[in-house]
């Protein structure tokens, strides 16, 4: 076991680690269900990096106490340094993130998050940075790095949310809202015979025919 670390930090560590590479798995799910000639949304690929970025972020800050535990046995550096670290990582997608969603806002696809969401992920992600960063100036406590760490994986969870809530339409329904969306109109469905439907046509896709009219005699 490290020195300046208990067997409770590494459980605590290392477990948050899995169930961030578990959010990241769930990317496979969404290209699984997703149809290939629908083609990808931008707002879609957004989401997609955003669990990519925290989740990899998560597994390297949980790792990285353990890491300079391990080799330099410093206390003071094994929670600082991260701590530090994690500000700017939050900070720095702060920027990102509202960068995407005003890019995603001008091109006709905004982001599948509720406002109040967003609301919700911004003031909280600055918050957090704010925190780790006094945190580094002061104390030093690995009670604020863990509840940063924690705070990583609520952007992941409120995406994945998203992408089930998006993908729990219909596929027929999902691809003409995002066709709505960026701005194009809405195409007409095509029937199963390859003719597009007409109010000139019978039930069955045959021309009315006039009723002819009776010849006087």
């Amino acid at each position: 076991m490290p020195s300046g670390l208990s067997l409770a930090d590494e459980f605590f560590l290392l477990h948050l680690a899995l169930l961030a590479i578990e959010f990241a798995g769930f990317i496979g799910v969404v290209a699984a269900v997703h149809r290939p000639e629908a083609g990808w949304a931008l707002r879609d690929v957004a989401g997609i990096k955003l669990i990519l970025e925290f989740t990899l972020a998560e597994v390297f800050f949980a790792l990285l106490p353990l890491l300079l535990a391990s080799s330099l046995g410093a206390v003071g550096l094994t929670w600082r340094l991260p701590g530090l670290l994690l500000a700017g990582f939050l900070a720095a997608e702060i920027v990102v993130q509202a960068r995407r969603a005003l890019l995603l806002a001008r091109r006709g696809e905004p982001p599948r998050a509720l406002p109040a969401v967003l609301a919700l992920f911004f003031p909280g992600t600055a918050a957090v940075a704010l925190a780790e960063l006094a945190n580094v100036l002061t104390a030093g406590s690995q009670a604020v790095y863990r509840w940063g760490l924690a705070w990583l994986l609520v952007g992941p969870a409120l995406q994945v949310f998203t992408f089930v809530s998006a993908y729990a339409v219909p596929a027929e329904r999902r691809t003409l809202d995002d066709g709505e969306s960026a701005g194009r109109p809405r195409r007409a469905r095509v029937s199963g015979t390859g003719r597009r439907p007409s109010s000139r046509r019978g039930c069955a896709g045959w021309p009315r025919r006039r009723a002819a009219r009776p010849r006087g005699r």
